[in-house]
């Protein structure tokens, strides 16, 4: 069974920054994926804060490709007001799966 994990945006720019401290450990997660050990999850707005970071050192068509590989990887988690709502309403124990539908 893969383990579940939610990509934030700090994780995701440990990819693309090799002097962050943790640039080897989210390299790492990237194999994780690829070896199915993990299904990784991240939110509409890490895509776009990610996008505006790595403009300041590489092009939109770079990032385009970027965005494009990790789409294929990790799966995006819509938010929209009418699930939050539904997933509150039964009083979840783990907010994250009542997103999911779970």
């Amino acid at each position: 069974m893969a383990y579940k994990i939610f990509l934030d945006t700090n994780k995701v720019l440990n990819i693309f920054h090799h002097e962050r401290p943790f640039h080897k450990d989210a390299i790492e997660l990237l194999y994780y994926l690829d070896e199915n050990k993990i299904t990784a999850f991240f939110s509409e707005s890490v895509l776009t804060t990610m996008a505006y970071v790595l403009r300041k050192s590489m092009s939109m068509s770079q990032i385009n490709k970027i965005i494009l590989n990790l789409n294929k990887k990790v799966i995006l988690l819509p938010c929209f007001p009418l699930l939050i709502n539904a997933s509150t309403s039964n009083d979840p124990t783990d907010f994250e799966d009542a997103l999911r539908g779970e």
